[in-house]
């Protein structure tokens, strides 16, 4: 049975990359800038790029923010966030000094590193903390990309799928029932990135 895979556009993502990618794994995926195509989806995809506090308002002014809350939480459609998009869906965040979406217990932390470049822009490995979700244990030469300055800490360390070192340990993905972040960009990870994005397809 197809699936309906909406990516939404709320003015802060590169979103045909991450369209292109599931057009590579034979899954179609839409974009869209109406939020009321929220309420057909099978499966979200939140991408993003940019400041936290711009991304909320962005939410927020495009009317998405309430019918994201109606399909994650009422309807407990699937949602992907990545990047911007996963810090978005935690609690708080430290860029702005502004609320968050509230899916998932975590706040977004400032990376403060003395010998290391920031943003963390890269390729870097992940380590599996949580055997019991949907997605595969990557080994470490299974190696993704990440642009980001800020970064994700989750408060229920049950939440906590992927984790990455740079500087110090950091959540680099999250899994809470049908809520999924990913810091790293899966749509520029090659097979690997590819093969995250079909296992959130068959969930």
């Amino acid at each position: 049975m197809s699936q309906n895979i909406t990516i939404i556009d709320y003015g802060m993502g590169n979103l045909r990359s991450v369209q292109k990618a599931f057009e590579r794994i034979n899954v179609k995926a839409i974009v869209t800038n109406n939020p009321n195509d929220l309420a057909s989806a099978d499966k979200i995809v939140l991408p993003g790029v940019g400041h936290f506090q711009q991304g909320m308002e962005n939410l927020s002014t495009s009317g998405f923010k309430d019918s994201l809350k109606d399909a994650v939480l009422l309807k407990q459609t699937p949602v992907l966030g990545i990047c911007l998009g996963m810090q978005l869906m935690t609690e708080f965040s430290e860029e702005g000094n502004v609320s968050g979406l509230g899916f998932i217990s975590a706040t977004v932390k400032k990376f403060i590193l003395s010998n290391l470049k920031i943003p963390h822009m890269g390729w870097n490995s992940v380590v599996n903390k949580n055997k019991n979700i949907n997605f595969p244990i990557l080994d470490s030469s299974e190696m993704v990309y990440f642009v980001h300055s800020y970064h994700v800490q989750c408060k229920n360390t049950d939440d906590i799928l992927y984790q990455t070192n740079y500087g110090h340990v950091f959540d680099s993905a999250f899994q809470h029932d049908n809520i999924i972040g990913f810091q790293f960009h899966p749509e520029k990870s090659h097979k690997v990135g590819l093969k995250l994005l079909e296992y959130f397809a068959k969930i």
